[in-house]
């Protein structure tokens, strides 16, 4: 070789070096970093659902400040050791119970000083996740985590996925965890806490026969994956119920609607089984029966039909019913009322890619727009009620939940309304890679999709979905590939070379 070809090969040399480094040097340098544990509380931890277990920290405070603080934690063989008074056998406790027997422990020694029991720290677990998910595998979390939150975890449902039919596996017991019932009516026991040993398996749903159709004078009508024990009133609820226009009776098809299939059940009871395959119409009463009545569901002393005169609004209809339950959910309510004309199939399609789970505009109902935050509890006389108007109020969940590009996705706890900023906030922020500007937000009671900012309004029971930001190569992505490239061009260069010696 030539000296003058020695400068070009150095040359060459210093572009393959710099592709080694760009291929092979994250994997060197940065490894996988290790995830930290964190036990800080996100969501809000039900004392009578939640087992106390080991790891798991306690702090005793005296309200006069007498006593210093005690610090606890919970031994791997259950027990909580208070120096100079005892120990406390807490293993498979609730936390009420647990946080009750501790207590009568401090008080033989401390009989006339207030004080209070907190849980500090919840300890980690792994669990493993299999079946319809996008990441099936271990993943880990705190004891306060929910089903639907370690599912959150493992990327999500993928297509197909069972939601009705999610089997929690424990130790000595198997239960089944009804998703869909938890995010439709807010019942926590269908969503249960996680716990060392447990096992989360999501069946994939293979056959369509497997469903139940209910249509007709439902708020959200579909077809919903049958469970085993289901009946009438269970899939009606999942249909956020009747829309006060029904009439007097359900009817049931077996897998088709002719009139000798046909089971008339009275709308008064519910409790018949349905079984896979079945459709479920809810009939609905005669036009001129409704031509002079409103309905009001839901949350709500007196759910039923009322007569609708002129003049009519919103706060005369809620006394008139009795008024809102405890439980009432007055931001995340829907006011559903006929158009004034009937809308072309292409334009109900397009409406249609704004709502989620199979739900859709119904051809004789349409959600009206109402700002409830605006309008609460000052100027229900401003909102008009009009003949055939279908009022639903739903339950409080305690909720919002938080998936996408988020540091801890999943539930935290709702703090009344408040920006979607706000709530991403509890659940981490963003991060890195979101795109802040396109935030997805679907309503609890409507399902309607929304697409806004940070600064959007939440509610009660909503989902907010960050999505990832489409990537552009950054300079630093544009000097990695013009280093890849040199280096092959350096690699076929040295090849030619070595063959030409």
């Amino acid at each position: 070789m030539t000296l003058k070809s020695r400068p070009l090969k150095l040359f060459f040399y210093a572009c393959i070096s710099a592709f080694s480094i760009l291929v092979w040097g994250p994997v060197l340098t940065d490894g996988h970093p290790a995830m930290a544990q964190d036990n800080s509380f996100y969501t809000t931890i039900d004392p009578d659902q939640y087992i106390v277990g080991p790891g798991d920290g306690f702090r005793v405070d005296f309200w006069d400040g007498s006593v210093p603080t005690i610090n606890l934690t919970v031994t791997a063989e259950g027990m909580v050791l208070l120096n100079s008074m005892g120990f406390v056998d807490v293993a498979g406790l609730s936390l009420t119970a647990a946080k009750a027997r501790l207590g009568e422990l401090i008080k033989k020694y401390y009989a006339d000083i207030d004080f209070s029991i907190s849980l500090t720290g919840v300890r980690s677990v792994q669990i493993m996740v299999t079946g319809g998910v996008a990441k099936p595998g271990l993943h880990t979390a705190s004891a306060s985590t929910r089903v639907s939150e370690i599912i959150s975890k493992a990327g999500g449902f993928i297509k197909g996925a069972s939601r009705r039919n999610i089997i929690l596996e424990g130790v000595g017991f198997d239960s089944n965890v009804d998703l869909l019932r938890f995010e439709r009516l807010g019942d926590f026991n269908s969503n249960p806490y996680i716990y060392f040993g447990n096992k989360i398996h999501v069946p994939m749903v293979t056959d369509s026969s497997s469903f139940v159709h209910v249509s007709g004078e439902v708020v959200l009508p579909g077809g919903f994956e049958y469970k085993k024990g289901d009946d009438l009133g269970e899939l009606i609820d999942l249909a956020l119920g009747f829309t006060g226009l029904e009439g007097d009776s359900v009817y049931i098809f077996d897998g088709y609607e002719s009139e000798v299939d046909r089971v008339a059940v009275p709308i008064t009871d519910l409790s018949m089984p349905v079984m896979p395959g079945n459709k479920i119409v809810v009939g609905r009463t005669s036009r001129e029966h409704l031509s002079n009545y409103f309905s009001i569901t839901g949350q709500i002393t007196i759910p039923g039909r009322y007569p609708c005169y002129g003049g009519l609004t919103l706060d005369r209809c809620l006394n008139t019913a009795g008024g809102l339950t405890d439980e009432a959910d007055i931001y995340s309510a829907v006011i559903y009322r006929q158009p004034e004309s009937d809308r072309s199939k292409e334009t109900q399609k397009s409406l249609n890619k704004f709502f989620i789970n199979d739900q859709s505009v119904l051809s004789d109902r349409e959600p009206v727009s109402v700002d409830f935050r605006a309008l609460f509890p000052d100027y229900l006389d401003r909102i008009p009620i009009l003949p055939g108007d279908s009022i639903v109020i739903p339950i409080k969940t305690g909720v919002v939940t938080v998936y996408g590009m988020v540091k801890r996705p999943g539930m935290v706890t709702y703090e009344g309304p408040g920006s979607a900023a706000r709530y991403i906030k509890k659940a981490g922020g963003f991060t890195g890679g979101a795109d802040k500007s396109s935030i997805q937000v679907i309503r609890k009671t409507s399902a309607i999709r929304l697409i806004s900012d940070p600064g959007i309004d939440i509610y009660d029971g909503d989902t907010i979905i960050i999505p990832e930001q489409e990537k552009k190569k950054s300079i630093w992505d544009k000097i990695k590939d013009g280093a890849m490239i040199l280096g092959g061009l350096g690699i076929l260069y040295l090849a030619i070379d070595n063959a030409a010696d």
